[in-house]
């Protein structure tokens, strides 16, 4: 079976001839394929698709963003991203805030004769309100609503098959919950719905399935957002309710850094509060103790630059407790995922970068987390980023400190030099100038502060989206599924392609013989001929002046015997096969015949003792004693069994004679050997139809007395494996003169009718062993084949 599957070996002639004889086939498949492609889309749901347009301007400046092609190596370039806002667009998260909001977890059908369709918002006639239960216990809820004529409806659960009758705005109370119907439309008499409850997150799944989102140009940070629905304005709807929610939620992380800020100031004017109330105090008690009411004009000079060089000091002592602070709130590991307070007065552009770009960083982080595994490559780089900004934050608080440290020590040097040139002043007025320098420098840092707060106060007030529609969700007039032309085209490749596999399957899964490789191609033994097959009756197909091509086909075998077989006067040929029913006796009866045409004397012995047929195949009865009967009885000679036939002069025939109990024994018998001697010196040529020797041994008895043997192969009726049995004949030289031929070829079993001789005729099939004509096939199937048949 292996040799035939080989494609070398692949007739592809064959195989479409094999389909054209299955023409039927493929005209039911079409006709079957057309009807479906059209049922399909007559009743499938048509899909929209809905599509808006987004413009992503920068986070910061709410520009749009200017892409630079050489940033993209960068993670933080504007191409990356535009990418990081594409997937926060569809995160499960996000999808599932616009599920909850549009309440689009509940889905709504009107039940039709053959199919269903959704509909949506102010479609629907009737809505589902759940009054008392959680949602996520309503999931997987699936109901049948029937409307009846008094304005009642009856509610069937699909899967308890459990019907109740309920009027309209009634409470329906169920384990899980309670829920009512309403109907809006109070002129609603009749009509059939269906009701499907799921999860908002199943829904959420499902949809961002459904969302695709594409960069209009690589560079350019325009994007378009596109869903596929049933509905166009719940697709409408849901891409306008995702960009809404999608701009809250970043102006929501706007005013998150903001309002970290304010907290921050809010806790350091606490602070200031209690501190300017205790110098405020000590003014006071200082004044009452020493009754000093103003300072001495003489002292205004000498105290007014000590006032100003400390007010630098303290301005940078201010600046050097807020890094500190900083820098004790980064280090905590509570804090680890927060994001820094502004540096509201310190006056370092890098300090300020960097604490920025940290808190853009862990903005995006927080955004990413809620859509991607925690492992995730993206995530796993922005954190590293963290770790990296963290350190370089930490650094440049260290390098600031240092530089204030130094520029305070200048300035604490040249107060030293005021105040000795002070000293002349009175202790009192010392003192008091001391009170009032740490009065002014709290008052001044709490101003500083209240104006901070209010500056991000009005940050946040002032916060924009990052984004700017384009152009809203609108969705197509044409449905994008189902595509009508390309469902047609699929069926109708499908039409054509199953029946060929169908046909392709049977032949690649047959054991029996389908092509001459098939015999060549696991056998030496020469091959005798090739014979065709016909729809005619009659066993005898040769006739003196017959042309048809099975008539030359066996004078094209008659002439290869002369070749094949060493040269004699008188041949006994040996015909057998593996199975019954493979045409020997068909083949002996015309062989016969046409060699009795070239004027030889031929005779046929019946010797299938178990089973003779060619008296019966050719409609005649035995009217002499058989050849069993010349065994056994003496006195019979050859000459006693000989019957002519009645139209063909020098064709005989010899029956088999009554069937013995004992048929192998008998023809082991010394009266064979005599007979086949007698039969040598009256006939030209004798040819013996013998038992299959696949099934007995007959042959090989018979084998001794014979000068060559032909061993019958059917297409499409012998086995493959049957021909181990001739490679076993022929190797161990069993029987003489071995030779194949082939009977009962179909047009899919050959490139060409005849062993090296072509015939253009179409043939169809008849009884068992093969009866055999040749009538050229009328028609247009018949036409078409004969083309394929060509050369």
């Amino acid at each position: 079976m292996a040799e035939s599957l080989n494609l070398n070996n692949f007739n592809l002639k064959g195989f479409l001839l094999k389909l054209l004889a299955h023409w039927y086939l493929f005209v039911v498949t079409i006709i079957i394929a057309l009807i479906c492609a059209f049922l399909y889309s007559k009743y499938s749901t048509p899909q929209y698709k809905v599509t808006s347009t987004l413009m992503l301007k920068d986070s910061k400046s709410g520009k749009v963003q200017d892409v630079n092609p050489m940033s993209q190596m960068d993670i933080f370039s504007p191409n990356a991203q535009v990418n990081n806002e594409m997937i926060l667009l569809k995160a499960q998260s996000l999808v599932e805030k616009v599920v909850s909001k549009l309440g689009i977890f509940i889905t709504y059908y009107s039940v039709g004769k053959f199919n269903s369709y959704e509909i949506y918002g102010g479609e629907s006639p009737i809505a589902l309100e759940i009054i008392q239960g959680d949602t996520a216990a309503f999931a997987g809820k699936h109901y049948f609503i029937s409307v009846n004529e008094d304005k009642t409806f009856t509610i069937e659960n699909t899967r308890t098959q459990e019907k109740e009758k309920y009027a309209f705005d009634t409470p329906i109370k169920k384990p899980f919950g309670t829920f009512k119907i309403i109907s809006k439309n109070e002129e609603l008499k009749n009509g059939d719905f269906e009701i499907r409850i799921g999860s908002v997150s199943d829904v959420a799944s499902y949809i961002v399935s459904l969302i695709d989102i594409a960069q209009v140009s690589n560079g350019v940070p325009i994007i378009n957002i596109s869903v596929i629905s049933p509905n166009k304005l719940k697709g409408i709807e849901i891409i306008n309710t995702l960009v809404n929610i999608y701009e809250e939620d970043n102006k929501n992380d706007k005013n998150k850094i903001a309002q970290a800020t304010v907290d921050f100031i809010n806790d350091r004017l606490e602070y200031l509060v209690d501190e300017l109330s205790g110098v405020e105090k000590d003014v006071e008690a200082f004044k009452q103790k020493y009754g000093i009411m103003e300072v001495e004009a003489a002292a205004n000079d000498a105290i007014t630059q000590t006032a100003e060089i400390s007010k630098q000091v303290m301005e940078y002592e201010t600046q050097l407790n807020i890094l500190s602070y900083i820098r004790d709130y980064i280090t905590k590991e509570v804090n680890k995922n927060e994001l820094i307070p502004s540096t509201h007065g310190i006056s370092d552009p890098t300090l300020n970068g960097l604490i920025s770009r940290y808190n853009e960083t862990q903005l995006l982080v927080q955004k990413l987390s809620s859509t991607l595994e925690a492992e995730n490559p993206q995530i796993h780089g922005l954190k590293t980023e963290l770790s990296i900004l963290k350190t370089k934050i930490l650094e440049s608080i260290n390098n600031t400190k240092n530089n204030i440290n130094v520029v305070k020590n200048n300035l604490k040097s040249q107060v030293g030099e005021t105040q000795n040139r002070a000293r002349t002043m009175p202790y009192i007025e010392r003192a008091m100038t001391d009170i009032q320098r740490q009065q002014a420098i709290k008052q001044n840092l709490y101003s500083f502060l209240l104006q901070t707060k209010e500056e991000a106060i009005i940050s946040m007030a002032a916060n924009v989206s990052n984004s700017r529609i384009i152009d809203k969700a609108r969705a197509s007039t044409i449905p994008v599924k189902p595509e009508k032309r390309m469902v047609y085209l699929v069926a109708i490749l499908g039409a054509l392609v199953l029946p060929a596999l169908l046909v392709y399957g049977k032949d690649y899964f047959n054991n029996k013989i389908q092509y001459l490789s098939d015999v060549t191609n696991v056998t030496s033994v020469p091959v005798l001929g090739e014979l065709i097959h016909s729809d005619v009756d009659d066993t005898l197909v040769v006739e003196e002046k017959s042309r048809t091509a099975i008539s030359e086909l066996f004078r094209l075998i008659r002439a290869n015997l002369e070749f094949i077989v060493p040269a004699k006067k008188h041949h006994i040929y040996l015909v057998t096969s593996s199975l019954s029913g493979e045409g020997k006796t068909f083949f002996n009866i015309n062989l016969g015949a046409i060699i009795a045409l070239t004027g030889k004397r031929v005779v046929v012995l019946e010797m299938d003792i178990r089973k003779p047929r060619v008296f019966m195949n050719l409609g005649l009865t035995p009217e002499k004693p058989g050849i069993t009967r010349y065994i056994v009885n003496p006195d019979l000679r050859v000459e006693d069994m000989i019957q002519h036939h009645p139209t063909i002069k020098g064709f005989d025939l010899i029956a088999a004679g009554p069937v013995p109990p004992n048929p192998s024994e008998l023809l082991l018998s010394e009266r064979i050997k005599q007979m086949f001697d007698t039969l040598r010196e009256q006939y030209d040529v004798v040819l013996i139809d013998s038992s299959p020797i696949g099934q007995v041994a007959d042959g090989f008895t018979i084998a001794q007395h014979v000068d060559a043997t032909i061993y019958m192969v059917r297409y499409n009726y012998t086995y493959k494996e049957n021909l181990q049995i001739l490679n076993d004949i022929y190797k161990n030289r069993k029987m003489p003169n071995l030779m194949v031929m082939l009977n009962d070829a179909k047009p899919e079993n050959q490139k060409s009718y005849g062993y090296g001789y072509g015939y253009g005729y179409g043939y169809g099939y008849g009884y068992g062993y093969g009866t055999y004509g040749a009538e050229k096939q009328e028609g247009l199937m018949g036409k078409i084949k004969n083309i394929f048949k060509r050369k």
